[in-house]
């Protein structure tokens, strides 16, 4: 029923690709979609990510989420995890230079 799946808690629709590879001093983009609009946090291998971070623009517009590296270095290689309602989805992401 609607009204059930409206009472469900979020959960990802479209996870995260497993690992993404992007060169030095490129952008990247990881994407990901819920079931429906909720807060998400997005973590750095374990240290949450604060929205405003200058160093990513994290996004959300609806059910898709994404945060965005502009400019990467090679201290941002780590596994990025977007968590929501206890559910977690991760990539790990490899800088080649």
């Amino acid at each position: 029923t609607m009204y059930a799946s409206f009472l469900a808690a979020p959960f990802f629709t479209k996870s995260l690709p497993a690992e993404v590879e992007v060169y030095e001093n490129k952008s990247v983009t990881l994407e990901c979609e819920i079931s429906k609009p909720a807060p998400v946090i997005w973590y750095k291998d374990a240290v949450e990510i604060p929205v405003g971070h200058e160093d990513y623009v994290i996004q959300s517009e609806g059910v898709r989420l994404s945060i965005v590296i502009p400019n990467i270095t090679f201290d941002q290689e780590a596994f990025y995890s977007c968590t929501v309602n206890e559910k977690v989805t991760k990539t790990q992401l490899s800088v080649r230079g």
